[in-house]
């Protein structure tokens, strides 16, 4: 297996490939995978080598990567629902309770 050089890519081309990356990421149903490939295509390389371009990045600054802090927020926020629930049913049967006792 032969790895590709790409020579002619430089620091700034890769970094643009990256804040490609991210901005495609934001659109609805686009893939780590699809925006590489569809950035790959712009520029004629591998996708995988946009994707290492992307790791690589995001190694050096994991605020890039935002889609995981909002995976991050979102599991948050499933649990934060997941306790308002268990609040609101020991509260009914709280009350279930006095109202048993108020009436016996």
């Amino acid at each position: 297996m032969t790895k590709q050089q790409y020579r002619w890519i430089t620091t700034t081309v890769r970094s643009a490939a990256v804040r490609a990356v991210q901005e495609l990421r934001h659109q609805p149903h686009t893939s780590l995978s699809g925006a590489c490939r569809q950035v790959a295509n712009q520029l004629d390389v591998h996708p995988n080598t946009v994707k290492n371009w992307w790791h690589a990045a995001v190694l050096a600054d994991p605020s890039i990567d935002d889609t995981r802090l909002l995976g991050a927020a979102l599991g948050d926020l499933d649990a934060a629902v997941k306790q308002v629930q268990a609040f609101k049913q020991l509260n009914a049967e709280l009350i279930d309770a006095l109202d048993e006792n108020r009436s016996g």
